[in-house]
């Protein structure tokens, strides 16, 4: 194994620690891995006779102090000690006045630490560090089913509000187009070409004017409630809820739009070869792989976050009641 140089390294196993590295064994007390070390090795504490650690199996009666600050046993002269590592002792001789060291593992500078994976012949096994997910403002983060569910029970109240007030621009669409589509259906049915069949003109203004009114009611029925309460009545009933990744305060309308924007006005797109569709689709996917905060691009851009809420009193029910006690 290459020889590593003394110095202050981060301890293979304790990472948020670092300690001196003499050549052969770690010495001295540890420092916090953060902190600045000393330019030396740190000061040897007095050793002082004790009891004999734990990995030692030589003769005690041979042992005639233990620094605790080094590592090291001293043995008396002629007798022999033990070497401790985590795996067991071995026993090897030690020479009269010798000190004995307990085998340590050999310090990982900082940089070759985060480079090599656990389990390498000669270094601890040591667990991964698996951090708890983040809890925004105390707020366990929303599921991707809440969220679903909030997105689809929102689709069929944008949905029932076209067919109430862009149900006759469908209707018209539909209407000037039939014998367009007529006409190719049956050209096709006989293999004949259809590409001097141009659809009507009316067609393209009816088209981009309910693109236009389908965008602006999606955008009537979600940027208001998200702006006052965090909630569509989709996200309400699936118990999740918009919040501010810096504070609770509601997002306001400014930010709603921020969000809106970025899932909303690809609408406006469908008609390019369904460019439009596509883009929302990488927004609300990316909620999926994205870490830590499960964010969809829409919400990276309003940088707003999505949180649980089920079970939990909302803040007008917690106001009332703080003011129905305040009376009482």
């Amino acid at each position: 194994m290459t020889e590593i140089a003394p110095g202050w390294y981060r301890d293979p196993v304790e990472p948020d620690i670092q300690r001196y590295w003499d050549g052969e064994a770690y010495v001295g007390e540890p420092l916090p891995a953060d902190e600045t070390p000393p330019p030396g090795p740190p000061p040897v504490t007095p050793t002082a006779t004790a009891a004999v650690p734990t990995g030692y199996d030589g003769p005690t009666s041979a042992v005639t102090a233990w620094d605790a600050g080094a590592g090291t046993i001293n043995v008396a002269p002629g007798a022999s000690g033990t070497q401790a590592s985590g795996a067991g002792t071995t026993q090897s001789p030690a020479a009269p006045g010798e000190a004995v060291r307990p085998r340590q593992h050999e310090p990982v500078p900082v940089q070759q630490a985060e480079q090599l994976p656990p389990g390498v012949p000669g270094w601890p096994p040591y667990p991964r560090l698996v951090l708890p997910p983040p809890r925004p403002h105390g707020f366990p983060l929303a599921g991707y089913g809440a969220r679903f569910t909030a997105r689809f029970i929102d689709f069929l109240c944008v949905l029932g509000l076209n067919i109430a007030v862009n149900g006759w621009f469908v209707y018209q669409w539909f209407e000037v187009n039939q014998p367009y589509f007529q006409a190719a259906t049956n050209r096709i049915l006989k293999n004949q070409s259809t590409s001097d069949l141009v659809p009507p003109e009316q067609s393209s203004t009816l088209l981009v004017i309910i693109i236009i009114l389908a965008a602006a009611l999606w955008f009537a029925y979600e940027v208001p409630q998200i702006a006052n309460t965090g909630q569509t009545l989709g996200k309400r009933l699936a118990g999740i809820r918009v919040m501010r990744e810096e504070s609770e305060e509601d997002l306001g309308f400014r930010r709603a739009i921020r969000r809106w924007n970025t899932l909303g006005l690809p609408t406006l797109l469908w008609t390019c070869f369904g460019l439009g569709f596509l883009l929302q689709l990488v927004d609300v996917l990316w909620a999926v792989v994205d870490r830590p905060l499960r964010q969809a691009l829409h919400d990276k851009s309003a940088q707003t976050v999505v949180v649980s809420v089920h079970g939990i009193p909302s803040r007008e029910g917690v106001v009332r009641d703080q003011a129905d006690e305040s009376r009482s």
